[in-house]
């Protein structure tokens, strides 16, 4: 079973499924330029596709319920923001939770891949701030664990790297 699933391959195989089809479609029907059936199946294309993203943003509105935080008993909120969370070059919304125990993001309800993530403080290898100049202005905080490296853009990078690096040192085992 797939456990993430992100939207720039989904959404670029859409693309061209139905575009390929929108030209076959138009192929066999006959009389149609060269030219204008690639412009034409190019543009049904992207309107079956913009179309989908749409209906697919409503649905998931109206009836998916929105990911959910799971803390452990006894895990205390210490601190939530508004975050972005980097997975290569695709980015989603949603919040960063500090808890006395882990540091946990949780998406919001239309984000395409909707799992969460969570980095127990006992498996923080280093956080620092995050330098890849595409992500401009807004650069962020890279926090490096046990299974690989998350990358989130927070407001106040500096007051957030000082609240994770200080729960670091407290939580962190002997």
């Amino acid at each position: 079973m797939v456990e993430r699933v992100t939207s720039l391959p989904v959404g670029v195989s859409l693309f061209g499924v139905t575009t390929a089809g929108w030209g076959a479609a138009m192929a066999a029907g006959g009389g149609w330029p060269l030219g204008s059936l690639v412009v034409a199946s190019l543009f049904l294309g992207a309107l079956t596709t913009t179309c989908s993203a749409v209906a697919f943003a409503i649905l998931r509105a109206v009836l998916a319920p929105p990911p959910a935080l799971r803390l452990e008993p006894g895990e205390i909120t210490l601190a939530t923001r508004p975050a972005t969370h980097w997975s290569g070059f695709e980015s989603r919304g949603g919040t960063v939770v500090v808890t006395d125990r882990a540091l946990h993001f949780v998406p919001r309800r239309l984000t395409f891949d909707r799992s969460t993530r969570e980095v127990q403080w006992v498996d923080l290898r280093d956080v620092r701030a995050d330098t890849f100049a595409a992500r401009g202005p807004l650069a962020g905080v890279v926090v490096v664990h046990r299974s690989g490296s998350e990358v989130f853009q927070v407001p106040d990078r500096e007051a957030f790297l000082a609240e994770v690096l200080a729960l670091r040192a407290v939580a962190a085992p002997g």
